[in-house]
């Protein structure tokens, strides 16, 4: 049933570019994974603590060594999935997990599997 709104949750993270990642990732000692750059206020990402630099590399056992994969990771998640998110900060494998909440500024952003564009 279409209610208007989408049933599908956000993680709630802004990556730095594909053109920063092989400076970044000298920077941060990583080889692979997506660097955040920002985390939206109350989404999923501040409720798990994320930051920026820390580089997500897993979703729920599911490897996000770039964009694309990080996408299909999340692609088809219901709000209130709890999902776990691996992630490297300051050359420490983490691991937090957390409920997907909704997206935030529904009908603001298109996410597909080319990113986020506006509408």
């Amino acid at each position: 049933m279409d209610r208007g709104w989408s049933e599908s949750g956000q993680l709630g993270i802004v990556v730095q570019p594909d053109k920063m990642l092989p400076d970044l990732y000298k920077q941060l000692g990583v080889d692979r994974g997506n660097v955040i750059s920002n985390i939206i206020s109350k989404t999923t990402a501040d409720r798990m603590n994320l930051q920026p630099n820390d580089v997500i590399t897993e979703i729920d056992n599911n490897s996000t060594s770039n964009w694309t994969e990080l996408l299909k990771s999340l692609e088809g998640l219901k709000i209130g999935k709890v999902i776990r998110v691996s992630f490297i900060r300051s050359g420490q494998r983490l691991e937090v997990e957390a409920p997907l909440g909704p997206k935030i500024g529904e009908g603001v952003y298109k996410f597909n599997s080319a990113g986020a564009t506006d509408r």
